[in-house]
């Protein structure tokens, strides 16, 4: 189904997705030293925007923080299929049809915390000793228009 539907995600690259996984819970729980403040990975899309927070690895939090800066845009149609797919049902549905195919659980799993945006965005991580703070923003209108906030969020 993935491939039929070009669904490329982590998953896809299942021995690289299980060993980062590995490597995150071990730096977060602080096994690998002192934990840190939180862990986050920067990455792009080519259609939206998102946080997402991995869950129960702690002590410190680990997110994706994605930022599609320029985007291809999608109709009405495949935002609310994607919105709809970040839900909790479809979730579950998925988790059963992944069961039914018999494929194996991830190491980590993670809930979407803020967005999805359909924007072309600028994400902005300010970092200060173990304190960070992320926003995104967009401009809506013509060339030279301001930014406006779509987001803030604070990481640690």
């Amino acid at each position: 189904i993935r491939q039929a539907l070009d669904l490329e995600h982590w998953g896809a690259f299942r021995r690289s997705f299980d060993a980062m996984a590995r490597l995150v819970t071990e730096v977060a729980a602080g096994r690998r030293g002192p934990a840190p403040a939180m862990v986050s990975f920067l990455s792009g899309d080519v259609h939206f925007s998102y946080l997402a927070r991995v869950l129960g690895i702690g002590p410190a939090q680990v997110y994706q923080v994605v930022c599609s800066p320029i985007r291809n845009p999608l109709s009405p149609a495949l935002r609310h299929a994607n919105s709809l797919a970040l839900t909790g049902p479809a979730r579950f549905g998925c988790r059963v049809l992944a069961a039914t195919a018999r494929a194996v659980d991830t190491p980590i799993d993670w809930v979407i915390e803020r967005g999805p945006w359909y924007d072309n965005a600028l994400a902005t991580l300010d970092i200060a000793g173990r304190s960070c703070a992320l926003r995104w923003e967009t401009v809506r209108g013509r060339v030279g228009s301001p930014f406006e906030a779509l987001a803030a969020v604070r990481l640690s």
